[in-house]
């Protein structure tokens, strides 16, 4: 299976734009993507099969870099919240 990891900017038919990878989630032969767009910053997270993976194209692989940015508290928040906050998502 395709090693697509958090950072990786993706094109594929499952997207109608290119998606920066917030991060992944494997389930026996299947896996669940969580991007945002490069455009509009939409959030997306289709679960594939093996076989729609072979289908996406990994444009750029970068390392993953965590940051810690200042959040109000006392929230509690998930790593793609806070991808997603940092990005200027409004809507997770």
């Amino acid at each position: 299976m395709t090693q697509i990891k958090p950072d990786n900017i993706l094109r594929g038919s499952f997207w109608p734009e290119k998606v920066r990878v917030i991060s992944t989630r494997t389930t026996g032969e299947s896996i669940k993507i969580e991007a945002v767009g490069l455009e509009t910053h939409r959030f997306y997270n289709p679960i594939l099969s093996e076989e729609d993976i072979k289908n996406i194209e990994i444009i750029e692989e970068k390392p993953f870099q965590v940051t810690t940015p200042t959040l109000p508290s006392p929230l509690k928040l998930t790593m793609s919240h806070i991808f997603c906050w940092t990005q200027g998502v409004q809507v997770c």
